[in-house]
């Protein structure tokens, strides 16, 4: 399992929280049924190497952490299975407290917020511009509505906090501000928490940046929230009426045994057989869309036996790409996606994810 997450996190104080939260919430999709997970206490290199070799163990580094998740209610079980070097636990994760506490460590990022009535009018007012913009009243939004700032590229992994606009208000607490309005309703929550700042503009991917030029860079994107734009005056304004007005969200469900894929009212798709590969790789993806999973999380969740046995005797993540990739191919053929979804491998990033296209 991956145990890096950005930088970012590490003037925070809390890199080690955010690392197993990020580790646990790659193993999660809707349809998960065992909520039990073997955590690792991780004290040197050859602890780290077993846990990103190994995809059912998921690793920290300070006992303090895990009191944290304790009390933040994200075990409903815990119990020590192991005394030796390298302690490891038994746990059952509640997958609700899971995601709040997640919540939490996201927004404190802002530590030098505004108070709640300033962002909340400049976020709103952000998403009506989208909702008109994209003529639908449901759409994915990250801190990328914030803003972006300017920073010298050396420093972008360090956290500037008179600059960057994550750090004047608190994404999530916003949303659920504007949620308890009833403007909002925030209907999927997805994290990835290794995002970096990235630049505004393309051309400074390619340019060397003298040291001490400062550029334009977007907000990293740790979070990717499902909003649904219920506010009356909004829809009325966009619409025409004050009825939910979405065209078009691509949505994923079952029926006797197999996976259909429906853009909005139009006729479904059939994917495959729910027990296919590339269902399993769609739904598990589609779950966080536009996040990240490792390479390993979605292999554990689309293999087979053999796919399993035959990982195991090789010390490469070759043959899980292997397996993902041909799951991707089998769901391009027959335009069954529309041209409108896309599964992305990043192999040197040991990623997945699904996005809009």
């Amino acid at each position: 399992m991956r145990l890096d997450v950005s930088p970012l996190w590490e003037e925070l104080k809390i890199y080690d929280q955010v690392s197993l939260v990020m580790q646990l919430l790659d193993s999660f999709s809707k349809d998960t049924k065992d909520f039990t997970r073997k955590l690792v206490l991780v004290r040197n290199t050859d602890d780290e190497e077993s846990v990103k070799k190994d995809a059912s163990l998921y690793g920290f580094r300070s006992e303090g952490t895990l009191l944290e998740l304790k009390n933040n209610k994200v075990f409903k079980s815990f119990r020590k299975i192991s005394k030796t070097a390298s302690p490891s636990y038994s746990v059952k994760i509640d997958w609700k407290s899971l995601l709040k506490y997640a919540e939490k460590l996201h927004d404190l990022e802002a530590v030098d917020s505004f108070a709640l009535e300033r962002p909340k009018k400049s976020m709103f007012q952000t998403i009506t511009e989208i909702t008109n913009k994209e003529h639908s009243n449901e759409f994915v939004v990250t801190e990328k509505i914030l803003g972006t700032y300017f920073d010298n590229p050396g420093l972008a992994q360090k956290l500037r906090r008179e600059d960057s606009p994550d750090t004047k208000a608190p994404f999530l607490t916003v949303l659920r501000a504007l949620e308890q309005e009833k403007k909002i309703q925030l209907m999927e929550i997805a994290f990835d928490f290794r995002k970096l700042p990235l630049p505004a503009k393309d051309k400074d991917f390619e340019r060397g940046i003298p040291v001490g030029e400062e550029i334009e860079f977007f907000t990293a994107e740790h979070c990717f929230v499902n909003v649904k734009v219920i506010d009356a005056a909004t829809l009325k304004k966009v619409f025409g009426t004050t009825k939910s007005a979405y065209l078009g969200k691509p949505k994923l469900f079952e029926k006797q045994g197999w996976g259909y894929l429906q853009y909005g009212s139009s006729k479904p798709a059939k994917i495959g057989k729910v027990s296919s590969k590339h269902w399993k790789l769609l739904g598990f993806t589609f779950d966080v869309l536009g996040a990240e999973r490792t390479i390993p999380s979605v292999f554990e969740e689309i293999a087979n036996k053999k796919d399993l046995q035959k990982s195991k005797s090789v010390n490469s993540i070759a043959p899980m790409v292997s397996v993902i990739e041909y799951a991707n191919k089998e769901l391009q053929k027959g335009n069954k996606l529309k041209g409108r979804l896309a599964i992305v491998v990043d192999e040197k990033r040991n990623t997945v994810k699904a996005t809009i296209v």
